[in-house]
C-alpha cells in the first residue's frame, strides 16, 4: 500500500486559496443570476394589462348592482354602531357623576350568570391569596374569604327581590308560590318598595302579576322608576320650592 506523501506548509496554503477563489467564483455566478434583469419595458406593459383588464360586461354590472345594494346597509349599521357607542360613553358619564365607574358595570356584568360569581370569587380569592404570599395587610383576608360559606336559599331570595325592585322590574319571583323562597323574595322586594313610599307610580293587580295571592301576602307593587342622585335631588329641591 502506497504511503501518502506529506504535504508542504506551502502547497497546503495554496490549495487553501484555490479553493477560496472557486467558492468566491460560485456565489459571483449565483448573485449575477439572481439579480438578472426582465426585458426592457416589459414591467411597464404588464402594469398597463392589468389596469386595463376588465371582467365581462355582465358580470361588472351585475358586481356594481350587488355592492350598491349592501353599501347603504352597510352605511346604516356603521351609524347605529357610532349613535351606540356615543350614547353609551353618555351613559357611563353620567353615572361616574353619581359616583360609579365603568369598571363598576364591568364587574357587575362579569358576575351575572350562572358561573359569573363563582369565577369572580375566584379571582378575588387568587388576588387575596397573592397578597397573603407577599405579607400585605390585604391577605389577612384571605382564609375568610376562602371559606366556602353558603348564602341561606331564602335570604338570597330576599336580597333578589330587593334588587329586583331597585332596578324597576316587575315582581315575577321564579320560585314557586309555595316555597318560602317566593315569600322571602316577594318580602324584599316590598321592602324596598314601602321605604321608596310614594315614589312608584301604579300597583300590579293579581291578575297582572300571574301568580296566586297567597293568604296574608301583601299586595304586590308594580315597576319602580329608578331614580339617579340628580334626579332625586331635583325631585326634593322642587318639594321645597313648592312648600
Amino acid at each position: 500500500m502506497a504511503k501518502r506523501t506529506k504535504k508542504s506548509q506551502s502547497e497546503i496554503v495554496q490549495e487553501i486559496k484555490e479553493k477560496a477563489e472557486k467558492a468566491e467564483a460560485r456565489a459571483k455566478t449565483a448573485k449575477k443570476a439572481d439579480t438578472v434583469k426582465a426585458p426592457k419595458g416589459a414591467k411597464k406593459a404588464a402594469e398597463q394589462q392589468a389596469a386595463t383588464a376588465k371582467p365581462a360586461s355582465g358580470d361588472n354590472a351585475n358586481d356594481k348592482a350587488l355592492f350598491l345594494e349592501h353599501l347603504p346597509k352597510v352605511a346604516e349599521a356603521k351609524q347605529k354602531i357610532k349613535d351606540a357607542t356615543n350614547a353609551i360613553r353618555l351613559l357611563y358619564k353620567t353615572a361616574k357623576a353619581d359616583g360609579f365607574l365603568k369598571k363598576d358595570f364591568d364587574d357587575a356584568f362579569e358576575m351575572q350568570g350562572e358561573e359569573g360569581e363563582k369565577k369572580k370569587k375566584a379571582a378575588i380569592a387568587r388576588s387575596l391569596q397573592i397578597a397573603q404570599w407577599l405579607g400585605y395587610d390585604l391577605g389577612t383576608q384571605f382564609d375568610l374569604f376562602a371559606q366556602d360559606e353558603r348564602v341561606p336559599a331564602e335570604d338570597r331570595a330576599y336580597a333578589e327581590g330587593e334588587t329586583a325592585s331597585m332596578q324597576g322590574k316587575p315582581l315575577k319571583p321564579d320560585y314557586h308560590p309555595a316555597t318560602p323562597q317566593y315569600r322571602a323574595y316577594v318580602k324584599g322586594f316590598n321592602d324596598h318598595q314601602e321605604k321608596l313610599g310614594g315614589q312608584f307610580k301604579k300597583l300590579e293587580t293579581e291578575e297582572e302579576t300571574g301568580y296566586p295571592k297567597e293568604p296574608g301576602y301583601p299586595k304586590q307593587p308594580s315597576n319602580v322608576v329608578a331614580m339617579s342622585r340628580e334626579e332625586l335631588k331635583k325631585q326634593q329641591a322642587e318639594g321645597h320650592q313648592a312648600h
